[in-house]
């Protein structure tokens, strides 16, 4: 208690610290001052003709939002006259954005609505494009379709975008799982920068990142992803919030939400305020979440409940050339585990092991706009995490402690247009040291260092698109205790093309060869691991993996119908993977600890399968969507089929939108997954119906938002093949999550 409260007062002293900054940053002397015009405009909505209320209108020049008020007005004093950019946002509604000459170029925007939602910019390649300019898989779950499938855990937020499962221990720790690939392959992100916390070790550790707060989220595959880490081979998860400011707010703006879900009883509250000061941007944030314990058709899993809080603020300095600021968040919580320690599934009100968490986290962040040199721009990153996780045990008392901290650092140099070649280029560098005490203290302690220089080209050939990735990567584990070190160091490299001629088409292939070091757990592991019933042990003599992958993409975009298509193929050399141990004399797997007995081994090994979704307009206002993905994923060595592999997936929804409201219905299902890896149980198959709808009412410069989403309509008891304690703990089963939000 003493902890939080001491962490509490460091965040009320950075609000102090905040406002006192941002009061001294206001221009003295305004009054005297010459009037500049304003830059003023209306923004309404093409079916109706009414205004919208509460758009976001973004002066990209200056770094500048207005929102519009109650008649759709937006307003930005003191604009010099010029030429300027215009982003109009809106949920709901396609973006638009418009090059205008201020005084005298057209500054009112109409907005149709948005039959299948998209982005304009993909934030992951270093310039802006259209999504179906990139020719990597990229998906963004943002805007409407966040708002109703956000939760507190990233893996159930992202489950049902095409190519993405979850692991599913608890209901507050689900990861994403991109291809069949999970783990250290998936590289978790916040704001471009690694989360900090250790849900890489285990699928009953939670993400530290919260959907619920995110302005949207990412996901990127291809050339791209070398970014950000040659381990990265699923892909990258990239969560994206305003914690560092980068724009100036014309006034305060912002939004409240309560919420609440009957399943678990769930009571939920957010606090977003962005607003400047002079050329001082700031950002105050917080975010609290209670839960009581999940339902299932035909029972309850004891001990599954969860309480999460999350504070945090950030300040920069903002000019026309770019901007410098920092954040800091303060974050805790904790959740129970729903299996006992004998892997029997708790009771309704049984007590069990606990996990509390509590992250504090500070970032310094800087992006340089002006051309200077051969250069366009400059980005500058660091940020630092003090991550502690204890796992309690039934009876109260500490057992395991996690004791992680984080520090890294990226740069990244854009360069001016050559020809038809345009990229960036940049540095990186982790040091994260691992500390673990306790009886379930697998990894006693690791440090891991690592270094890395990458690039980034695309060369524009008029209707194709070459893009070019490398990134070379050094890193060591160093174990303490006196040993040595272990290093590794390898090249990634990865290219491609995108064709888009005149039309609505086009056609993508990408090749990527990746390198990933193993990571300390595969390495150092050594003991019982309760959460999933095993004893595991890691091995210090693992070669570095590799992985070489084929992608071959079809898009279609017109204005009923949107497509796309992929195929792909990943082959594994030296792949990393937990294997049960046997006795050589009984044929039998080992126990040690009273547990099953498992080893970080290697093998070579072939992943394919493919992706698609479309989305067609029917008529007016309503709209058709359809998914599907599979993934086939074989020991080369033994011909036998890897575990925790996702079955064959597809989707059908339909959603009908108006100005004011919309109502959607979808059905999920899930095939048999009867390609199982020896030791490994089948799973059934299941549909799982959900609803959506909202409204939104306008009352002056406010806007106000009702969100109902039903979840497993029917009720339907399911299991989810990739979740470890599937066979003991099946899935939620019907829940009703209603949300209220007041944008100003």
């Amino acid at each position: 208690m003493c902890m939080q409260s001491a962490r509490r007062a460091r965040f009320f002293v950075l609000i102090l610290v905040i406002l006192a900054v941002a009061l001294m940053a206001q221009p003295r002397d305004a009054a005297a001052a010459e009037p500049i015009p304003a830059l003023t405009g209306k923004v309404i909505a093409q079916h109706s003709q009414e205004p919208i209320v509460g758009a976001t209108v973004e002066l990209i020049e200056l770094r500048r939002i207005a929102r519009t008020n109650g008649d759709g007005v937006y307003t930005f004093e003191g604009v010099a006259p010029g030429g300027y950019t215009l982003s109009v946002t809106a949920t709901g509604y396609a973006d638009q954005v418009r090059h205008v000459t201020f005084p005298d170029g057209e500054t009112n925007f109409t907005l149709d609505l948005s039959f299948h939602e998209e982005p304009v910019i993909v934030t992951a390649s270093p310039d802006a494009h259209d999504a179906m300019q990139i020719y990597h898989p990229t998906s963004v779950l943002g805007g409407e379709q966040l708002e109703w499938r956000a939760t507190t855990a990233l893996g159930t937020t992202l489950q049902n975008e095409p190519g993405i499962t979850m692991t599913s221990l608890t209901q507050s720790s689900s990861r994403p799982v991109i291809r069949g690939l999970g783990g250290n392959r998936v590289l978790v992100l916040e704001g471009g920068s690694r989360t900090g916390d250790v849900s890489y070790l285990s699928d009953d550790h939670a993400v530290a990142v919260n959907p619920m707060e995110a302005q949207s989220i990412e996901v990127v595959r291809g050339a791209a992803n070398l970014l950000y880490g040659s381990n990265a081979i699923g892909g990258v998860v990239n969560v994206l919030s305003d914690d560092v400011p980068t724009k100036l707010y014309d006034r305060p703006t912002g939004s409240v939400s309560f919420g609440g879900s009957s399943n678990t009883e769930e009571l939920t509250g957010i606090l977003a305020v962005d607003g400047a000061l002079g050329s001082m941007g700031y950002h105050l944030g917080g975010f609290r979440a209670d839960a009581g314990e999940y339902q299932f058709n035909g029972g309850t899993a004891g001990n599954s409940q969860y309480d999460f809080t999350n504070l945090d603020g950030g300040l920069s300095y903002i000019g026309s050339a770019g901007y410098m600021g920092f954040s800091y968040r303060d974050q805790d919580g904790d959740y129970g585990l729903p299996v006992s320690e004998d892997g029997e599934l708790l009771d309704e009100g049984e007590k069990g092991v606990t996990i509390a968490l509590a992250e504090q986290s500070l970032k310094l962040r800087g992006e340089l706009t002006r051309n200077f040199g051969i250069f366009s721009g400059a980005r500058f990153q660091a940020i630092r995490h003090d991550y502690t996780h204890t796992e309690f045990e039934d009876t109260g008392a500490a057992g395991t402690v996690f004791d992680q901290q984080t520090d890294e650092i990226r740069a990244d140099l854009t360069h001016r247009a050559v020809g038809h070649f345009s990229g960036t280029f940049g540095g990186w560098y982790l040091d994260s040291e691992l500390q673990a005490t306790g009886d379930e203290a697998l990894i006693p302690f690791a440090e891991t260092k690592g270094y890395a220089a990458f690039f980034y080209e695309e060369v524009d050939l008029g209707d194709a698109r070459l893009q070019l990735g490398g990134r070379y990567d050094q890193q060591g584990v160093d174990p303490g205790a006196g040993a040595d070190e272990i290093d590794f160091s390898g090249v990634s490299a990865a290219g491609g093309v995108v064709v888009h001629p005149e039309g609505a088409w086009n056609v993508t292939f990408n090749a990527t060869s990746n390198f990933r070091a193993p990571a300390a757990e595969e390495l150092l592991s050594n003991g019982p691991h309760v959460a999933t019933f095993t004893f595991e042990v890691g091995d210090i003599n693992l070669q570095e993996e590799t992985s070489f992958g084929l992608d071959l993409g079809f898009g279609w975009k017109t204005s009923r119908f949107t497509g796309e298509v992929s195929v792909f193929r990943t082959d594994f050399t030296d792949f990393i993977f937990l294997v049960p141990v046997i006795d050589p004399n009984t044929g039998m797997q080992e126990i040690e600890d009273g547990l099953p007995k498992e080893m970080y081994a290697q093998t070579d090994a072939l992943f394919y399968g493919a992706e698609a979704h479309a989305g067609i307009s029917i008529v007016e206002h309503l709209t058709l969507d359809l998914t599907a993905d599979t993934v086939i994923a074989n020991d080369d060595k033994s011909g036998e089929p890897l575990p925790r592999i996702p079955p064959l997936r597809a989707g059908v929804g339909v959603h009908w939108d108006t100005d004011r409201y919309g109502v959607g219905a979808e059905a999920r299902f899930s095939d048999e997954q009867d390609r199982v890896a020896p030791g490994e149980e089948p799973t059934n198959a299941f549909t799982i119906y959900n609803l959506f709808g909202h409204v939104q009412l306008s009352g002056g410069p406010v806007v106000h938002r009702f969100t109902l989403r039903v979840a497993n309509l029917t009720d339907r008891f399911y299991r989810n093949h990739i979740n470890r304690v599937k066979e003991i703990l099946p899935e939620p089963g019907r829940s009703a999550r209603l949300l209220y939000t007041m944008i100003f």
